[in-house]
């Protein structure tokens, strides 16, 4: 009997602060804003200076995470996998080209070779997939690996759409200088969202 009346005033209090909580989310983040902004920019964290061109310092668009975002999805207490979760529903709601790519071996074509590095390119839009290529490729680098996506979205004219990426971390994709990503950022002049990739870690 004294159970029941504990899980019962469990849970309406559960109840109750979830009330309290939705009603007064947007008064917390809007009285926070300051706070959360100065103690980001009060860290003491000292981020290496990457070298960079003009024009990449002068780059037209509009940051999707920005440090106000974080600190919400911080505040809320959400861990990193259900954060994507929710940045991916939100950027599937904005209509926005998500690129995916990632090597894999296949048989050859002609009989000299046995297997051959191919690199699969799809985009997604609209709850759609569009396979855009398969090319082969002549080295494992970021380079190359960005020079064949590119040319994949040049070709079916999705580089001014595409605001994301997703590919798996390995070192020749998310390196900081000649990573992939951070080479097909340089080439398009513009910032892109990385989802990265986290099935085999």
């Amino acid at each position: 009997m004294i159970e029941v009346e504990e899980e019962e005033g469990t849970i309406v209090r559960n109840r109750d602060l979830m009330a309290i909580a939705s009603t007064s989310m947007t008064n917390i983040l809007e009285c926070t804003e300051d706070s959360d902004e100065e103690q980001i920019l009060n860290s003491e964290l000292s981020l290496p200076k990457v070298p960079c061109s003009e024009k990449a310092l002068k780059r037209d668009g509009k940051n999707l995470v920005t440090p106000k975002l974080v600190a919400a999805l911080d505040r809320c207490q959400l861990s990193i996998r259900d954060s994507v979760y929710i940045l991916h529903a939100f950027v599937e709601a904005l209509d926005i080209v998500t690129v995916y790519w990632d090597g894999k071996l296949l048989p050859g074509l002609d009989v000299r070779s046995s297997k051959e590095e191919r690199l699969p390119i799809i985009a997604t839009f609209d709850d759609r997939e569009q396979l855009l290529a398969v090319p082969k490729l002549e080295s494992s680098s970021g380079k190359h690996r960005t020079k064949t996506v590119s040319n994949a979205l040049f070709d079916w004219n999705l580089h001014e759409k595409l605001q994301i990426m997703c590919c798996d971390t390995t070192a020749s994709k998310t390196g900081r200088f000649n990573g992939a990503c951070a080479i097909l950022e340089q080439s398009l002049q513009k910032e892109l969202l990385l989802f990265a990739c986290r099935h085999h870690v």
